[in-house]
């Protein structure tokens, strides 16, 4: 059966084969040179694709320890790395990282060093992962690292495995630790998609200027429509796009993009561009769900409906996307000027719902529990879970904010005597005036607690163990960097179940509760 070997060289040298002179001649030989972090990460290579890799002195030069992890994950069991190195001084690093992969490291006597994978893998990745969480959740940080590191050496294309290292980071406060695994997050894929991700890990870090900037930068050749329903055409239009010009006496235009709550968060920078840097006019354009709310935003000019743009929308001189305000800019976040609250609701919309708070004498709380697509790491999915919420703060009235209710979850409500309004909510201006009634707000990661937030009502956000989501910032941190008013409740291990996050949250609510009242 005839061999495969990979040579990495630069130029597709393949003089270099002399020197190792390992290969058989049955062996079918692929010179591959590039870019380092290609010849790196290989991210295009299977696993155990080839019999043998052989490495070059230029590239070993420089290589990064978590190279050789994937130059061994390209090879077969029992496969070989040979690496063209002077001394084994500088592997050292190298060598711990890939140790639980190795069954043998040899010198070859010819200025250069074997190493042989081992013959057999792990389970799976996933025993390997589930095991790291396990340990994580009885606080055995060592051991689930370890794990962790493992997985990594076996699977290290593997994105999944770094998100999991990054929280467990975050929760450690290794803040030089998370940015050198974003970083590696991205490198074992190397993929558009990849660097959006690495992204938001930035982001979740709090590292706004290159967060931001590398996000766009990755989105550069994504067609606006996969942005935005109602993506912008025309060169004319296309033209117009902001690349940090002066706004002073300025038309500009925030443009729709995707998320109902990312419109909600992002209009929170309406303050900054209307009234330090200057746009003599601001339209946004919204979803329609979004458009009165925003209407009562006092730094917002206009704001239409983004379905009807191309016969609504004004003359105006640049527009971006929400996503794109912040990438131009260097400052810290925190130094950027805001108002809180920055939604008004007007009396006669707040007196819609007066009738129904009539009657209510004691704390009110308002609570949601899913986000519009439902999925599991935003949504609590058995609504009999929050009854470890419900039943853990007495003494107060409870307001369900919950849209498009499901029977099973009506006849919840109706157990617990707690009232609704789904039939009655048609956009977020009738789901803010019922929220201007209330003391405090509680919700997973939707539009409720971003609202809650533009309102600077006191709430509290619930996320899941799984939830690594960059708007509300480093895991474990109690606060975040856009509502004052909004606590981060996280779950309180790797593995907790919604149960176990929702009775921390109680404890939580239990507090304050005093002291918004």
């Amino acid at each position: 059966m005839e061999l495969n070997w990979l040579l990495l060289a630069p130029n597709d040298n393949q003089s270099y084969i002399q020197h190792f002179n390992p290969a058989p001649h049955s062996a079918n030989v692929t010179v591959q040179d590039g870019e380092p972090d290609f010849i790196y990460y290989l991210p295009p290579i299977p696993n155990e694709y080839y019999d043998a890799v052989m490495v070059s002195q230029e590239y070993i030069q420089n290589a990064p320890p978590e190279a050789y992890l994937h130059w061994l994950r390209v090879v077969k069991p029992n496969g070989k790395v040979y690496v063209q190195s002077n001394q084994i001084a500088p592997l050292e690093q190298a060598i711990m990282l890939a140790n639980p992969v190795l069954s043998d490291l040899q010198p070859l006597g010819n200025h250069s060093f074997v190493m042989t994978k081992k013959s057999y893998s792990p389970t799976s990745q996933d025993y390997l992962l589930l095991h790291a969480l396990q340990s994580e959740a009885k606080q055995e940080y060592g051991k689930a690292l370890g794990l962790y590191q493992q997985a990594m050496a076996w699977y290290p294309n593997n994105w999944g495995i770094y998100q999991k290292l990054f929280l467990l980071y975050q929760r450690m406060g290794w803040t030089h630790l998370t940015e050198h695994i974003s970083e590696q997050f991205y490198l074992c894929q190397q993929t558009p998609i990849a660097k959006i991700l690495q992204a938001q890990l930035l982001l979740q870090n709090q590292d706004y200027p290159h967060g931001f900037k590398m996000r766009e930068a990755a989105l550069v050749d994504i067609p606006f429509n996969k942005r935005t329903q109602y993506p912008p055409e025309g060169d004319a239009i296309l033209a117009k796009k902001w690349k940090r010009q002066s706004l002073k006496g300025k038309t500009f235009v925030i443009w729709n993009e995707f998320g109902l709550g990312n419109e909600i968060m992002f209009m929170q920078l309406a303050h900054f561009f209307k009234r330090y840097l200057g746009a003599a006019k601001l339209i946004v354009l919204a979803d329609v769900a979004n458009v009165e709310l925003f209407q009562t935003h006092p730094d917002i000019d206009l704001v239409l409906d983004a379905a009807t743009w191309q016969t609504t929308l004004p003359d105006f001189d640049y527009w971006e996307f929400p996503y794109g305000l912040l990438a131009r800019f260097d400052k810290p976040f925190k130094e950027i000027p805001k108002r809180h609250p920055y939604f008004f609701i007007p009396e006669t919309k707040r007196n819609i719902f007066e009738n129904d708070f009539a009657e209510s004498t004691r704390p009110r709380i308002g609570f949601a529990w899913r986000s519009s697509l439902k999925d599991a790491v935003r949504s609590i999915t058995q609504i009999t879970d929050l009854d470890k919420l419900i039943q853990n703060i007495p003494n107060v009235d409870w307001f369900c904010l919950q849209k498009d209710l499901s029977e099973e979850e009506r006849a919840w409500l109706q157990q617990h005597h707690i009232p609704h309004f789904a039939d009655r909510l048609h956009t977020f201006i009738d789901t803010a005036s019922i929220m201007s009634h209330l003391d405090f707000v509680v919700s997973t990661d939707n539009a409720v607690i971003h609202l809650a937030g533009a309102m600077n009502i006191p709430a509290a956000v619930v996320l899941s163990s799984d939830a690594y989501d960059w708007r509300w910032g480093i895991v474990g941190k109690k606060h975040n960097l856009w509502y004052p008013s909004v606590l981060n409740i996280h779950a309180p291990h790797a593995l907790a179940t919604w149960q176990e996050t929702l009775t921390l949250a109680a404890e939580v609510v239990r507090e304050h509760i005093q002291i918004v009242r």
